[in-house]
């Protein structure tokens, strides 16, 4: 993957990573269909390779692989949800606000980024009054995370990206990434695509069967 997202190199659609990498996602689909486990296994691989690359690339490239990892794990979520392959139902986004903490702890943040700090502190008290109104039925994963975990991925998100530059082909590599764990998903769906009439007449869903 490292190879199609050289900045040295021009993007190009048709270039043999790209297609290399199309391919793989196939390969991976099949897989995660016919293999019960290896969802699980692809989640991780896919979790460490970009917290590796994240922490150990060059400072110049900390910002496209920020962006590179968030967008992966945020296009191949159905496909972790549907087949069990994530740690917990909102893990994409923990991850993601893991990725902008690495970055904002390796690049900084811009001056002009205050306004986003204001709104993730403007958070904090609805965490108070919900702890205090739910009383003994508070319970700070299904209460507060599960519901504050979306907009405080959006502040951190919005962060770290202020006064990042990014190029049309940075912006072309980026959606490049989403569109691997899709080929996947597409590919399993592809495979085990519930019955059109169950599906038609009933109430049955792919997640379902």
């Amino acid at each position: 993957m490292a190879k199609i997202l050289d900045k040295n190199k021009k993007y190009r659609f048709t270039n043999d990573a790209y297609v290399a990498l199309v391919v793989a996602h196939i390969v991976l689909g099949i897989f995660v269909n016919q293999i019960a486990a290896f969802s699980k296994l692809y989640f991780i691989i896919v979790t460490v390779f970009f917290v590796y690359k994240v922490s150990t690339v060059a400072k110049h490239r900390i910002k496209n692989w920020v962006l590179f990892g968030c967008a992966y794990i945020v296009a191949a979520e159905a496909l972790f949800r549907m087949t069990d392959g994530g740690i917990f139902y909102e893990f994409s986004k923990y991850f993601v606000i893991l990725l902008m903490l690495l970055g904002i702890a390796a690049d900084g943040v811009s001056s002009r980024s205050y306004p986003y700090f204001l709104y993730l502190i403007l958070l904090i008290p609805s965490i108070i009054v919900a702890s205090q109104t739910l009383g003994a039925n508070f319970n700070f994963r299904t209460s507060i995370a599960f519901a504050l975990s979306g907009p405080v991925t959006l502040g951190v998100a919005a962060l770290y990206c202020v006064d990042k530059r990014l190029t049309f082909d940075g912006l072309m590599q980026v959606v490049t990434v989403m569109i691997f764990p899709i080929v996947a998903m597409t590919t399993h769906l592809f495979l085990y695509n519930p019955s059109v009439r169950d599906v038609l007449v009933g109430t049955a869903s792919s997640f379902a069967t």
